[in-house]
């Protein structure tokens, strides 16, 4: 009697099929060894149109590092630490990579964000005394020293406090739209031999250290100036008011909060913009 060979012919069929459909699903990275992860990431590449193979490469650079980043010009001087660099992204594929990327970017501009929104909340002692203690009006202008021509910055104030005023600490900088950090920054005192009393206001010209101040009265367009009033001090030194925060830390918040917008509506990464990620120029 001939045996039916028909379950054995099925078994074999859902195997195969099986293989098939393994080999056809999406491309993932191996990293295994340094070969398949050089294959994988060709394979991954290969079928992407130019816009999204930049997009991939950027976001492989955020993830594990330009020095990293492997393709037909750059070979692995380190196999072992380019794949441990690799290995948590092991099994994922180009959309896995991009939103892997992406959740760690928001993640790194929001701790920012909410570490400078920290900052300012404790930033004040007394803040409706400094805020009382008018900066009516500052400029720099200068003179002549030598060859030189000298920054001379100058401001007036008024004193609408209740407090006799001693001592006023200021701290001027010079900003560069797009950077977070200031490209000039000082920090002087001013002391009133007599005190300033309330209500009492009064016009000073002071000299910085540096002569680069200049630049805003050539002028420079690029460059934005701020000028806060820092602490202020009464007889004896005795702090009435102080601060941390000022111009500089404003705009960096704002800056901050202006790239993570950007990564929420583009979705893209906005690595050309602060706060940069280690290793990001």
């Amino acid at each position: 009697m001939r045996r039916d060979t028909r379950p054995w012919v099925w078994r074999c069929a859902v195997v195969t099929v099986a293989v098939v459909v393994a080999g056809c699903g999406p491309k993932t990275l191996d990293t295994s060894s340094l070969d398949k992860l050089e294959k994988a990431l060709t394979a991954l590449r290969e079928p992407l149109e130019l816009d999204e193979r930049n997009r991939f490469n950027e976001a492989l650079t955020y993830l594990v590092g330009g020095g990293a980043l492997l393709n037909e010009a750059a070979q692995a001087t380190h196999p072992g630490i380019v794949l441990a660099l690799y290995r948590p992204l092991s099994g994922m594929t180009v959309e896995d990579v991009f939103a892997e990327a992406l959740r760690r970017r928001l993640e790194e501009v929001q701790g920012a964000v909410t570490e400078l929104e920290k900052e300012r909340e404790g930033s004040d002692t007394n803040r409706e005394v400094l805020d009382a203690f008018d900066l009516k009006a500052s400029r720099v202008y200068k003179k002549n020293r030598g060859f030189l021509e000298w920054p001379i910055v100058e401001f007036k104030v008024q004193n609408n406090t209740d407090q006799v005023i001693w001592l006023i600490h200021f701290r001027a900088a010079l900003l560069r739209p797009g950077d977070d950090e200031p490209w000039l920054v000082e920090e002087f005192d001013q002391l009133v031999l007599d005190g300033l009393s309330p209500g009492e206001g009064d016009l000073w010209r002071i000299e910085p250290e540096r002569q680069e101040w200049v630049t805003l009265v050539d002028p420079h367009p690029d460059l934005v100036y701020t000028l806060d009033v820092m602490s202020l001090e009464g007889l004896g030194g005795n702090v009435i008011a102080a601060t941390t925060w000022g111009g500089i830390e404003s705009a960096r918040l704002a800056l901050y909060r202006k790239t993570l917008d950007e990564i929420r509506t583009t979705g893209g990464l906005a690595l050309d913009r602060p706060p940069r990620a280690a290793g990001q120029g």
